[in-house]
């Protein structure tokens, strides 16, 4: 199963690039785009994971979504960093 699972991440991140590289042919940044969103991401999860603590009587899905909005934030605010760094319009997704 986790072998299929890394296949279909792989071929996702593999045709994002090659959509990317399609789309904006002259900036050769955007084929290390995916890679760097999933980059963000595992470091987003392992900041995320440092939060999950059993606080009082919250129970365990308070700490679990405790760690889930921290991992967000920091995922959130990587991948405006990396976008407005990439993409100087920031393809309207972080458009205030």
């Amino acid at each position: 199963m986790a072998a299929d699972l890394f296949e279909t991440y792989v071929i996702t991140a593999v045709a994002a690039m090659i959509l990317g590289h399609l789309t904006f042919p002259g900036n050769p940044a955007v084929l290390f785009y995916p890679m760097l969103i999933g980059a963000i991401s595992i470091v987003a999860s392992i900041v995320g994971t440092w939060f999950v603590k059993l606080i009082g009587k919250g129970g365990v899905m308070q700490a679990l979504y405790q760690g889930l909005i921290v991992a967000m934030v920091v995922s959130v605010a990587g991948f405006y960093v990396l976008t407005t760094g990439i993409f100087p319009h920031g393809l309207g997704i972080f458009r205030l």
